[in-house]
């Protein structure tokens, strides 16, 4: 609304200027014979004069207005691209060896730019790294995940000694509560998993506004495939947590909303009560910059598996 009275403004003072100028130019007309061809001249003078003052407010308050415009767009924060650490406590998992990272009750900025919202969670500890293959494969060892599809041509790496530290791939959603539920937690909120990727300034991305290059994720087919997880501690969220931003994209516990954004619940917020899709974060190898941004979001089948979806847990 603020962004529409702006430009309201300056267009209706430009009209203004737009009417005068009309007027001063009737009005020179009709005094003509009045005065004669000084009489028009000085209309004329004035007539510059008011352009060449309206030139000048130009030039003055239209840099104004896309500071403004600007204003209203990006975070209401200092542009810092990396501010310090945010301390935190962690702990390792008794089920599958994992360090979990606390994120404090508190507010965070959240949403994207021009719907920026504060939001409040409670207390909750989120995966440093995401799911790895040989995680997973103790979740299928344990019968209570499914075994995942894997032939020489599809990936050929779940079961690779190799890729071992390698984020799992080719789960579905369904596949990722599973092995969630196992661990004793869910897989993130979106709320939640946004908070712990960029923290409590509203930052652009985990490691702050700065454009994504390869010292801070593996994205845009610069490698090819996936990394080891933790492979980019250069590009690390605010709670030291990893692969916030590519590698794999991440699922999320809510049904997808184009809306979502438009209107937040003030704290704890859950996704809509049903959809069709589920929601995706972070980014994978595979896409482009753009999708590593924290607030960034995807809509995919929760039924379908693929080469640049995994996921990390909540518990």
């Amino acid at each position: 609304m603020t962004n529409f009275r702006i430009k309201n403004s300056t267009f209706f003072k430009i009209l203004a200027v737009m009417l005068v100028l009309m007027g001063l130019g009737l009005l020179g007309f009709l005094l003509i014979p009045f005065g004669g061809p000084s009489r028009a001249e000085s209309i004329f003078v004035q007539i510059q004069s008011t352009m060449t003052m309206q030139a000048q407010f130009n030039n003055f308050s239209y840099p104004i207005y896309l500071t403004r415009v600007a204003e209203l767009k990006s975070p209401t924060r200092p542009s810092s691209t990396n501010t310090p650490p945010i301390p935190v406590k962690t702990k390792t998992s008794d089920i599958d060896g994992t360090v979990l990272v606390n994120i404090p009750a508190g507010t965070f900025v959240m949403g994207e730019p021009g719907k920026l919202q504060t939001v409040f969670l409670d207390e909750y500890w989120i995966d440093q790294l995401l799911v790895t293959n040989a995680n997973y494969l103790k979740c299928v060892q344990s019968g209570k995940c499914p075994d995942l599809i894997h032939t020489e041509t599809l990936n050929q790496h779940f079961l690779d000694p190799r890729y071992a530290n390698h984020p799992v791939v080719y789960v579905n959603w369904f596949n990722a509560v599973d092995y969630c539920e196992w661990v004793g937690g869910h897989l993130p909120t979106e709320a939640q998993w946004e908070k712990a990727a960029r923290g409590t300034d509203g930052r652009l991305y985990p490691w702050g506004d700065a454009e994504p290059n390869s010292t801070l994720l593996n994205f845009n087919k610069e490698i090819g495939e996936t990394t080891e997880v933790g492979s980019y501690p250069a590009g690390a969220s605010p709670y030291g947590l990893l692969d916030m931003a590519g590698n794999v994209r991440q699922w999320i516990a809510d049904w997808y909303s184009a809306t979502y954004y438009d209107k937040i619940r003030a704290k704890n917020p859950l996704g809509p009560p049903n959809g069709i899709m589920r929601v995706l974060k972070g980014g994978s190898w595979a896409d482009p910059g753009l999708r590593a941004r924290s607030d960034h979001r995807l809509a995919h089948d929760p039924t379908s598996p693929g080469a640049p979806r995994g996921f990390r847990c909540v518990r």
